[in-house]
Order: C-alpha cells, then sequence, then structure tokens
C-alpha cells in the first residue's frame, strides 16, 4: 500500500484522534493533583520566605523567633514564569502549580511563633500543608494556588477557548485545625490573562471532601495578585490579598487558562493547621471548541499547500 505522506492527512487524523479521546458530555480531568513525593521529606514551596522558631524548621528555614512585627509580611509574590510547586520528584499527576503566599502578625507580641507552608510527608499521600501560629497575636493569611492551561491533563491543554459552563471544583482534607472562625476558600479561574475570584466559599473541615460545580458558581470578582509597580520584595506582599467585599458580578468563561483556589484567614486569633491532600478540576469541552482547532489546523495546511 502506497504510503500517504499529504501533511494535511496526518494533522486531521492526529487532531480526529484527538475529538476522539473526549466523549461527548463526559466531564475529562484537567487537574487531579495528590500523591506521593519520592524523596520522602518535607518540601517547602518554591520561593517562599517562612518565620520559623527553631523547634518547627522544617523546611529549612533560618531558625530563630518569629520576625513579622506590626504589619511585616513573609511569604513569596506573585510570579507567573516560576512555579510554587516544590522542585522535586512526583509520582502523581498535576505536579506543577504557581502561586504566591503572605503571613501578617498584627502586633509586636512577646511570645515566639512561626509559619509554615510547603508539602508536608504523610506516606502515600502528601498534602499541601499551612501552619500559623503568630505567637497569640492575630494575624492574617493569603494564598493561591492554581494550575496552568499548559499543564492541564490530556488534550485540554492544547484546545482552544475552553469554558466553564460544566464541570466541578473537588477539594479534600485530613486536617484542618485551629480557630477557622475567618477562613474562606474560594475559588480561581483565569480567563486570559485575568483572574477571578468566587464569591461562593467554602470552609475546610477535618478529613473532607468537597465538590462545587461550576453551575452553582454565579458571581465573580476580578483579583489581581500582581502588584501594579512590578515589585516583588516581600514588603509588596499584601498585594495578594484579595477584597473580599468584591464588586462581584456574573462572569462567562470563554478561554480558561487557569483553574485553582485562594485561602484567606483575616484577623486570626489562634493556631491555623491544614493539610489538603487532594485536588481536581474537571471540564466538560464544547465540541465546537474542538472541531474549531481541527478546522483551524486543516485551513493552515491547505493555506501552505496552496502557497
Amino acid at each position: 500500500m502506497k504510503a500517504n505522506n499529504n501533511p494535511s492527512s496526518r494533522i486531521s487524523k492526529s487532531v480526529l484522534a484527538l475529538l476522539v479521546t473526549l466523549p461527548a458530555g463526559a466531564a475529562t480531568p484537567a487537574i487531579s493533583w495528590g500523591g506521593q513525593y519520592i524523596s520522602r521529606a518535607d518540601e517547602p514551596f518554591e520561593g517562599d520566605i517562612a518565620a520559623n522558631r527553631g523547634s518547627s524548621d522544617k523546611y529549612g528555614d533560618p531558625d530563630g523567633p518569629f520576625t513579622i512585627v506590626g504589619g511585616t509580611t513573609v511569604g513569596r509574590a506573585y510570579s507567573a514564569d516560576t512555579p510554587f510547586s516544590p522542585p522535586t520528584d512526583y509520582s502523581g499527576t498535576s505536579g506543577t502549580f504557581f502561586g504566591a503566599s503572605s503571613v501578617t502578625r498584627s502586633g509586636t507580641g512577646s511570645n515566639d511563633g512561626f509559619s509554615e507552608l510547603g508539602i508536608i510527608d504523610q506516606g502515600p499521600n502528601d498534602s499541601i500543608h499551612w501552619h500559623v501560629d503568630t505567637g497569640g497575636d492575630d494575624h492574617t493569611f493569603h494564598l493561591l494556588i492554581y494550575w496552568d492551561k499548559a499543564d492541564f491533563l490530556g488534550p485540554l491543554s492544547t484546545i482552544p477557548n475552553l469554558d466553564l459552563s460544566q464541570g466541578a471544583f473537588t477539594i479534600g482534607t485530613s486536617q484542618s485545625s485551629g480557630n477557622h472562625s475567618d477562613e474562606l476558600l474560594h475559588w480561581v479561574v483565569r480567563d486570559g490573562n485575568q483572574f477571578y475570584v468566587s464569591e461562593s466559599t467554602i470552609t475546610l473541615t477535618n478529613n473532607s471532601e468537597i465538590t462545587t460545580p461550576y453551575s452553582s458558581l454565579v458571581n465573580w470578582a476580578e483579583y489581581n495578585p500582581v502588584d501594579p509597580t512590578g515589585a516583588t520584595t516581600l514588603t509588596d506582599l499584601q498585594s495578594i490579598d484579595f477584597d473580599e467585599a468584591g464588586p462581584y458580578s456574573p462572569q462567562t468563561f470563554s478561554n480558561v487558562t487557569g483553574l485553582g483556589f485562594y485561602v484567606e484567614h483575616e484577623a486570626a486569633t489562634g493556631p491555623i493547621h491544614v493539610h489538603i491532600e487532594g485536588f481536581e478540576a474537571s471540564l466538560i469541552p464544547e465540541p465546537s471548541s474542538a472541531l474549531l482547532c481541527f478546522l483551524s489546523l486543516g485551513g493552515l495546511v491547505g493555506f501552505r499547500r496552496r502557497k
């Protein structure tokens, strides 16, 4: 049989194969995080600067008393280029994520305290872990974690114009202790280059798994974790703080480029200790999006052949 060397035919077959892998109306995992870090050790988030006392120096940070005083902040500024996830061997999927963090102590305090943020070793299911204790003073904690579309699973990383009309977020915890009365977890979507935070929130509890369908998330507010001046020093980390007042409004997302969550503890009066052992986000791609990809590639090949 004569080989088919027609480039249009080859690309058409590959895109048709992509279409076949997307069952009509079926939820397709875009993100599925949760598994084992092979190093078998606690790992800090990349670039995060914590404040630790010696007895809680799990992540290689300098020993010493909690140094946050009167509005000074520790954490890591947002970067769209440098992952927040630890640079370590990970046996699961969706191992690369991005984000930012900040912890602010509201008073000088007489007691030492600490903050920790990273991956904690828990056997076969390691966890995203944060633990903040400011020695009796009030504190605020802000955390953004999201997965970039380039790292979405399977064909979802390449399909253009992903919408958010169908699918769901799911998050699981193995531990959530402390004073969570002021804790808020919002869902996060990046549409194009703009972040949005859901008005709807959830409360994290021990050994729980919470699923939120996208269809139930009506109102969203714009979120800009990047300091407008471009500053990236620790004193500029307040730009991570999302304004809970909004304003919120209904949004239609047609170019999803990132999915994740945002956590905020405002004026927390005691220690906060949370383990996130799993995060998933699923999408149901519209057939038109995959078909558009197919038609665009086919037209491009045809244009090249005519030339």
